[in-house]
């Protein structure tokens, strides 16, 4: 948001499960209304936008004819915002809004290509967070799974003696 002059927006995660993206944060006027809050895929300007997989810029949603159907239930102060998914690998990760400019004048296409830019970094690097994070658990259980034939190896040795002094 300080990147371009904001103080209002709302970060998604995408949930591969259950095929929603997931409220994690908002700053804002209108943040304490949007708490967990699930949105699907083609569902308000969020889904819509998440669907397609590509950012948008709106300087003035009641003439988008994008969001014609929306634009009467939009709660902004002002009309144009930045929406920006979080798309690594060709996966999506999660969906960045920014709603509010500081002046109250509409987003312009320099806000709207610094935003994107970061958002793209943000995307490469919550990809890198998710797969170390992935990475991490696959170690501790594979490390479970050689701790556990380990302790087998250890009770099968008196065993393994045994049938060489009986052979």
């Amino acid at each position: 948001l300080a990147l371009i002059d904001a103080h209002a927006g709302s970060f998604f995660v995408w949930d591969e499960y259950s095929k929603d993206l997931v409220l994690k944060a908002a700053r804002g006027p209108e943040r304490g209304r949007v708490q967990w809050i699930r949105i699907k895929l083609h569902q308000g300007v969020s889904g819509w936008i998440a669907e397609k997989g590509y950012p948008v810029l709106v300087t003035d949603i009641r003439t988008d004819i994008r969001f014609a159907e929306i634009s009467a239930r939009y709660p902004y102060q002002t009309h144009s915002f930045l929406s920006l998914p979080l798309i690594a690998g060709n996966k999506l990760l999660g969906l960045i809004n920014i709603t509010e400019k500081e002046s109250r004048q509409p987003f312009t296409k320099e806000d709207f290509e610094r935003a994107r830019t970061f958002a793209g970094h943000i995307a490469v690097a919550f990809d890198n967070i998710r797969t170390e994070n992935r990475l991490r658990a696959e170690i501790q259980e594979l490390n479970q799974t050689v701790a556990g034939l380990r302790e087998t190896l250890k009770q099968q040795e008196p065993l393994v003696s045994l049938g060489k002094l009986a052979s």
